[in-house]
């Protein structure tokens, strides 16, 4: 079926509500952003909208099943006949036993999945109604070359909470030789107290590593792009969007294996380590630093992966499911 956009005068648009980010750039905030532009370009009008402002004709698309909850039901107490997208974001997923992950997603019309796995993941009924769309980037190509300093830069990027083991890379790059050229730059802002003295305490004592803070998305993107090496040490994600734009600015990259990612990059990908295992990552970054081939490796299952997040392959996606409701 051909998405065909609103005529004049149609009254259908698209409310997009995602969970409080509290002021942060959080991923969530940086897709529906992304999102929002992508369906005005379809023609179809949308809105980044809070629950208590959802009216009558709107379609809501709601970012995690979990976190929403309130503003699903709501919507659906609300206007029964609505029809009501929901995108299965951030750790979703762990909380599939839960009430508000049941009541959501049985309100929900169609589910959007950001990875191969999360897709796997949910039941032969929630499948019926659920749409595979990776999360595309569109990335300037005029940053600065990479930077031939005499150091192998390597950027962490992510906000500093425990799912994403913030400081497992600091760890690992301690156990490299004296000889290891490794600089270790992480960006993110520090979303839970704990880590704040951990942080200090890791500038003070580890000589390879440095906090950059909370950067803006294209002064992230502009990191990832002038570095040699991106690593990603999460516990959980729903799929994450930095995986994305690694891959897009031709950056290899090194990640725990975790389902979020492999659902991305695929299973066979060289770059994988086991959640949590500094030494395995520590002998990796080793390896990424002194053999050109594996480098040149983890570059091509790169550039493998790119056209997955190309523009124009979320846009249709997104035109089959408006297509379809």
């Amino acid at each position: 079926m051909e998405f065909v956009p609103p005529a004049m005068g149609d009254p259908r648009r698209v409310a997009i509500v995602l969970p409080p980010h509290g002021g942060v750039g959080t991923g969530n905030l940086r897709t529906a952003e992304r999102w929002l532009a992508l369906l005005n370009g379809l023609g179809v009008p949308a809105r980044l909208a809070e629950g208590e402002e959802l009216a009558s004709g709107d379609t809501l698309v709601a970012l995690n099943a979990v976190k929403s909850h309130r503003i699903i039901t709501d919507f659906r107490r609300r206007f029964p006949h609505g029809k009501l997208v929901l995108a299965v974001t951030g750790t979703d997923l762990n909380r599939r036993d839960s009430r508000e992950w049941q009541e959501s997603v049985a309100a929900a019309d169609a589910l959007v999945v950001l990875q191969e796995k999360a897709l796997q993941a949910l039941t032969p009924a929630e499948q019926e109604k659920a749409h595979l769309i990776l999360q595309s980037v569109a990335c300037r190509a005029d940053f600065a070359p990479r930077t031939r300093d005499g150091f192998f830069q390597v950027a962490v990027v992510g906000h500093l909470r425990a799912e994403k083991d913030p400081l497992l890379a600091a760890r690992a790059v301690r156990r490299l030789p004296d000889c290891s050229r490794v600089r270790l730059l992480q960006a993110g802002a520090i979303l839970e107290e704990k880590y704040r003295a951990a942080v200090a305490r890791e500038e003070k004592e580890n000589p390879r590593y440095q906090w950059l803070g909370e950067l803006a998305h294209g002064e992230a993107l502009e990191l990832i792009a002038r570095s040699e090496l991106m690593v990603l040490t999460s516990t959980s994600e729903g799929g994450p969007g930095v995986i994305g734009e690694a891959v897009t600015l031709d950056t290899p990259v090194l990640s725990s294996a975790i389902d979020g990612v492999v659902g991305l990059l695929g299973e066979d990908f060289p770059g994988y380590f086991a959640p949590g295992d500094a030494g395995a990552l520590a002998g990796l970054l080793s390896r990424v630093e002194k053999e050109q081939v594996f480098y040149q490796e983890l570059q091509a299952a790169g550039r493998a992966r790119r056209a997955l997040f190309a523009p124009e392959r979320e846009r249709a996606a997104w035109a089959r499911l408006l297509a379809q409701l």
